[in-house]
C-alpha cells in the first residue's frame, strides 16, 4: 500500500500522458468519496436501523494492527521494493510460483484434460459421422433392395398374367376346338349310322318282299297243279 501511495504520489519516473485521465480520477474520487462518507455513517446507520454492533477487539490488538499498519506504509514508501524484498523480489514479481504455481498444477493439467476432452469429442464426432454413413449405406443397399424385389415381384406376376392369358386362349380356342369339333363329328357319325341304319333296312323289307312275293307264287303254283 505504501509502494502504491509513492508511485501515485511522486509517479514512477517514466510516466506518459494518457487520454482519459480527468475522466478516470473522476471515476475513482467519485469512488471514493461515497465510500469514506459510508464509513463515517456506519455508525450512526447501525444505530438508526438497530443493527447488531460488531464484535470489537481488544485496546491492544487494535494498536499492534495500527503499528503494523504504519510501518508497513513506512516501509513501502521509504525502501524501494527490490531492497525490502531482497532475493524474494522475483519470486514476488512472477506471482509467488511455486513448482510451476497454477500453471503448473491447475492450468496444465486443466488444458491437458481439455486437449483430452476435444479429442474424445473428435472421436466421437467421427464415430457418429461413420456409423450416420453406414446407416445410410444400408438404408440405401435396403432401398436398392426393395427396389429389385418389387420388381422381380412384378415381373413373376407379369409372367403369371401372360401365362394365365395363354392358358385361357388354349382353353378358349384349343380345348374348346376340339370338344366343338369332336361333338361335331359325332353328330356327324350319328347322322351317317341313321342314315346307313335306314338304308339296310330298306334293303332288308325289300328282300323280304320279295322273298315273300316269290313263296306265295310258289304255294299258289303247287295249288293249280293239285
Amino acid at each position: 500500500m505504501g509502494r502504491a501511495l509513492r508511485v501515485l504520489w511522486q509517479g514512477s519516473g517514466d510516466s506518459r500522458p494518457v487520454e482519459g485521465t480527468g475522466w478516470m480520477r473522476a471515476g475513482i474520487w467519485g469512488l471514493a468519496i461515497p465510500a469514506a462518507g459510508l464509513g463515517l455513517a456506519f455508525g450512526p446507520l447501525e444505530t438508526i436501523l438497530d443493527l447488531p454492533a460488531p464484535e470489537t477487539a481488544g485496546t491492544v490488538a487494535i494498536v499492534l494492527g495500527l503499528v503494523a499498519a504504519l510501518v508497513g506504509l513506512a516501509l513501502g514508501w521509504l525502501v524501494p521494493v527490490q531492497r525490502l524484498l531482497g532475493p524474494a523480489h522475483q519470486w514476488a514479481e512472477s506471482g509467488l510460483e511455486v513448482a510451476g504455481g497454477l500453471t503448473a498444477w491447475i492450468g496444465r493439467p486443466a488444458m491437458a484434460v481439455a486437449r483430452g476432452c476435444d479429442r474424445l469429442e473428435d472421436h466421437l464426432y467421427a464415430a457418429a459421422l461413420a456409423i450416420g454413413h453406414t446407416a445410410l449405406s444400408i438404408a440405401r443397399g435396403g432401398e436398392r433392395l426393395e427396389q429389385r424385389l418389387y420388381l422381380a415381384v412384378l415381373g413373376v406376376g407379369r409372367a403369371n398374367l401372360a401365362v394365365g392369358r395363354w392358358v385361357r386362349s388354349g382353353d378358349e380356342r384349343g380345348i374348346d376346338g376340339l370338344i366343338f369339333a369332336l361333338v361335331a363329328g359325332v353328330r356327324d357319325l350319328g347322322a351317317r349310322a341313321r342314315t346307313l341304319q335306314s338304308g339296310l333296312i330298306h334293303h332288308s323289307l325289300a328282300i323280304s318282299a320279295v322273298a315273300t312275293a316269290v313263296l306265295l307264287a310258289i304255294l299258289f303254283s303247287a295249288s293249280l297243279s293239285v
